[in-house]
């Protein structure tokens, strides 16, 4: 393969930056906001890209829908609504979120789906019994609603799911303990539904963690957990890729704030915070990749809304694109649930390759300009017409290619002088007899180091 002559990286990129290095608590308030109240449903409507609250518990069951657009609520104007409620679960869902049961008069049953700014009530043919304290979370890739426990006519251990037209009662070989006010949230990274906490049919309070992949439970068994407790709030953060739990009753109110990032909860401290409580509910904003809490009791009934992030978060995305080779464009990606976060392996990938021959990742300082040249620098004068530099050529790495993908492998220290660095890649693939230089190049992707 050609060799071309590299710089060295700018110095500049490794100087300490001052940045926080950790998600941090935000109190938004809101010039409007629902009313007080404790055990309401909260989840984001995929479609729309808003979150959307009902009902709860006031003076008395609630019955009102609320949209949050990331910097104010919005009480919906309907024709149609569900039945006043508390203790009922939500979840997002496919056509944009779904609740099922909670408490009315009694325990209830329906099963209703938010959709393009509407509730409609569906009627499967089966369905879990009434309950209220149950959860529920979206498995993604299969498209299905998961549902475990609650009280019904007992506390419950049951696990259902949702396809859309129906609920199906499974079968798992191991499960849960039955419980009621716990907590689930689907990790998207992992592709497993994460459970914590609750309390049992004899009254214990639960700290267990399972994870539910679709067929069985497992539980797991970190090193350090949150202690037990029930009526807590728990959400999964897709930018970070960890759950995130809130507070709860652990026989005393808590404030804490955990994350799980599938092998262990880590306890965080962050400079501010909600006020320890219980009943409150949390979901996670994908438009503004933040968590977003409201409501609750810390004593009494409360309807702030705060937000959950990093002001450093990680980001790699995708620009331009490659020119045919000999097995086709050369595609550069990171691998799922990979960003560039201090203190973690990042992992890129360059597809469509020969099923041999040698590649390079390139590792550039800027996309703008490479020496007196002009980003992005069409490559005809190379002789390879067709083909497109958007990325600086500081440094070429080779990778390996095994049989026509070739992964580029970085362990980023956790050393915050990183955290907020810019880089830039592009892959550049042998391709024998394809133009003047037998080589092509991938599209391009920019980055940037963050802190979780």
């Amino acid at each position: 393969m050609t060799t071309v002559r590299l710089a060295v990286l700018a110095a500049s990129v490794l100087l300490p930056l001052p940045l926080q290095a950790q998600a941090n608590w935000k109190n938004v308030s809101p010039t409007t906001s629902p009313s007080t109240r404790e055990l309401q449903a909260m989840a984001f409507d995929i479609v729309q890209q808003g979150v959307v609250l009902f009902g709860g518990w006031g003076s008395g069951n609630l019955g009102d829908t609320w949209l949050w657009d990331g910097a104010k609520w919005t009480q919906a104007s309907l024709t149609t609504n569900p039945p006043a409620r508390h203790m009922s679960a939500m979840t997002s869902y496919r056509i944009g979120a779904l609740m099922f049961g909670g408490y009315g008069s009694a325990n209830l049953a329906d099963t209703w789906e938010w959709s393009l700014g509407k509730w409609n009530l569906k009627k499967p043919t089966t369905s879990p019994p009434a309950r209220a304290g149950h959860a529920m979370a979206y498995d993604t890739p299969r498209q299905r609603a998961v549902l475990f426990g609650g009280t019904g006519s007992t506390v419950l251990g049951d696990t259902w799911e949702w396809n859309g037209t129906n609920w199906t009662k499974l079968s798992p070989k191991t499960s849960p303990g039955a419980r009621t006010s716990h907590t689930m949230a689907y990790d998207i990274a992992r592709k497993v539904t994460v459970l914590f906490g609750g309390k049992d049919s004899l009254g214990t309070l639960q700290g267990d963690t399972w994870e539910f992949d679709g067929t069985d439970w497992t539980k797991r068994s970190p090193k350090t957990s949150p202690s037990a407790r029930w009526f807590l709030a728990m959400t999964y953060d897709a930018l970070r890729a960890r759950t995130v739990l809130f507070g709860g009753d652990a026989s005393a109110v808590q404030g804490d704030t955990w994350e799980w990032d599938g092998t262990d909860w880590l306890l965080r401290k962050p400079a501010t915070s909600p006020a320890a409580r219980r009943w409150h509910v949390a979901t996670y904003d994908e438009r503004h990749a933040q968590v977003v809490l409201f409501g609750g009791n810390v004593g009494t009934q409360q309807n702030d809304t705060w937000v959950y992030g990093t002001p450093n978060p990680a980001r790699y995305t995708t620009l331009g694109t490659g020119c045919a080779g000999n097995a086709g464009v050369p595609a550069l990606a990171a691998l799922p649930g990979d960003l560039p976060w201090i203190g973690s392996t990042f992992r890129v990938r360059l597809t469509n390759l020969p099923a041999s021959g040698p590649a390079l990742m390139v590792l550039g300082v800027s996309k703008t300009v490479w020496g007196t040249n002009k980003l992005p620098m069409d490559l005809k004068s190379m002789r390879m017409p067709g083909c497109r530099l958007y990325v600086s050529l500081d440094l070429m790495i080779p990778i390996a290619n095994t049989g026509g993908s070739a992964v580029w492998t970085v362990g980023l220290p956790n050393t915050a002088a990183l955290i907020g660095i810019p880089f830039y890649n592009q892959g550049i693939v042998d391709a024998p007899g394809k133009n003047g230089l037998s080589v092509v190049v991938s599209n391009a992707a920019e980055g940037r180091v963050g802190a979780r």
